[in-house]
């Protein structure tokens, strides 16, 4: 009987687990494989790695990433770590509003996220545009473009998954 209980879970997980295959690990098995031909001739070489590690262009690229990526993580646990004690601190009515407002949050992301940081502080959007009507120097001059925009960016977008994830180990 037990291991009927097993063959049918393991079905169950079969539509999973070709989507991970079709979605996940066929993508880069792909990009894996492609990096060692050369685009031109299909045959294998080095040379892409040669120009991705010499080239100071993409070199530059990979070390703001770095610097992006590292940052915001680093920005994003320390704040979802004090939203995380505020949770455990707060009563039970207030628990329950701020994890339903980070459940809300959370699913924020994505193009839907890109776009909403658009309209608010893009070039046109409704902040700077404010910000330029009544001359605010922090939103007249300020360019969601930089480092410092997708900061900002990445940071809302890692916030109320860090607490979500925090909370749940309290």
């Amino acid at each position: 009987m037990l291991q009927n209980e097993k063959r049918k879970y393991l079905i169950l997980l079969l539509p999973f687990a070709l989507l991970i295959l079709l979605f996940e690990l066929m993508p880069l098995a792909n990009i894996f494989i492609n990096s060692f031909r050369n685009p031109a001739t299909g045959s294998v070489t080095f040379a892409n790695f040669t120009t991705l590690f010499t080239s100071e262009y993409y070199l530059m690229s990979i070390k703001n990433s770095l610097f992006v990526s590292l940052l915001s993580a680093f920005i994003g646990i320390a704040l979802a770590l004090l939203g995380a004690y505020a949770i455990h601190t707060a009563g039970d009515r207030m628990k329950k509003f701020y994890i339903t407002t980070l459940n809300m949050t959370s699913n924020f992301q994505g193009i839907v996220l890109a776009f909403a940081f658009i309209l608010l502080l893009g070039n046109s959007g409704i902040l700077t545009t404010l910000g330029e009507k009544w001359n605010l120097a922090v939103l007249n001059n300020y360019d969601l473009y930089t480092t410092s925009g997708i900061l900002i960016t990445f940071i809302y977008f890692q916030i109320p998954l860090g607490d979500l994830v925090a909370v749940s180990f309290v």
